[in-house]
């Protein structure tokens, strides 16, 4: 399957690691106005794992009253509630990526932003990937979890990322 993707994707099992290359981080550079955004991941790919918007608005209000970027990712299933979440809010602050993306675009975004909150989801496990340090995971029940993937206290590339585990209805 990694292969598929291109024959820059390691198949070094021992810790994850996504490459950005140069012409993809610079595209990333543009496209985020050349600032380093809080990353937001706006739904989790299955109902149970998306962050409710009642819980994400208030966190990305207060993002912004801090005077932060905030740039919105997910694939085209999450655009509505970008779109929701949107509405109202300072868009000279936002920048929404989701559905514009390809795999390795949202990798290169992914690497350009300062931290990353929002469910459990390929986009969490791509950003530890991609080397970010921060990494806030929700499953939406109001409780802060971690799981023992990509995201492991004991993994090498997500040693700096703070993990919380926890027991969820949805945590694989």
């Amino acid at each position: 399957f990694l292969s598929a993707l291109g024959p820059d994707i390691p198949m070094d099992w021992g810790r994850p690691w996504w490459p950005v290359d140069a012409s993809l981080r610079a595209w990333a550079d543009a496209m985020l106005k050349h600032r380093r955004p809080v990353g937001v991941a706006v739904g989790g790919g299955l109902p149970e794992r998306t962050w409710p918007l009642h819980q994400m608005l208030p966190v990305v209000q207060k993002l912004l009253e801090q005077g932060e970027t905030v740039c919105l990712l997910g694939d085209r299933r999450a655009q509505p509630a970008a779109a929701r979440l949107r509405n109202g809010l300072p868009a000279e602050q936002l920048i929404d990526v989701t559905g514009r993306t390809s795999l390795r675009q949202a990798a290169a975004v992914l690497s350009r932003c300062r931290l990353l909150g929002g469910p459990d989801s390929g986009l969490m496990q791509l950003a530890a990937a991609v080397g970010l340090d921060d990494l806030q995971q929700d499953f939406g029940d109001g409780r802060t979890v971690g799981h023992d993937g990509i995201l492991s206290s004991q993994n090498a590339s997500a040693a700096k990322a703070d993990v919380v585990g926890g027991q969820a209805c949805c945590r694989p």
